[in-house]
């Protein structure tokens, strides 16, 4: 299990407040669960629906609409499986990703920069030039039929 570095501030809290240790497990356990993770190195970021920084998320459609999983990142025409994540600093990540196309199943091999601004919200860079600035959404943000889509 890798534990994010906020794991400390959780574990001092419950010490604090006497809690036993299963809470403290079971706090590392969902404060793990909401962060993306590879191997041993994270992205500090909510898994879920992100929309491209000029969309609003009541306007999010197939074309905005990216799902960060804990195994990579997709939207409508691709998913990229993320297969090395490297900490270059406490905000940017170099990722490895391999890129699936669904309509012509072809295959690439990406090296992106991932800028992290807060867990709720990224820049994807290559070479320097930003590709893309996202914005976390929650479900209930989005139009149909992403508000009730199942994202596990």
């Amino acid at each position: 299990m890798t534990i994010h570095p906020r794991v400390f501030l959780i574990t001092a809290l419950f010490f604090i407040n006497g809690c036993s240790h299963h809470h403290i497990l079971n706090g590392v356990e969902e404060l793990n669960s909401n962060f993306v993770s590879r191997g041993s190195t994270e992205l500090p970021l909510h898994a879920g629906f992100y929309v491209s920084s000029d969309t609003t998320c009541d306007k999010a459609s197939n074309a905005t609409l990216l799902l960060l999983k804990k195994e990579g990142i997709g939207g409508s025409r691709y998913f990229c499986n993320f297969t090395k994540i490297s900490k270059l600093d406490i905000k940017r990540f170099d990722v490895e990703e391999e890129c699936v196309y669904f309509q012509s199943k072809d295959r690439t091999l990406n090296k992106n920069q991932y800028e992290i601004i807060n867990t709720k919200k990224f820049i994807i860079s290559n070479q320097g030039k930003n590709i893309l600035i996202a914005n976390y959404c929650s479900k209930d943000q989005l139009p149909l039929p992403w508000r009730n889509e199942d994202i596990n």
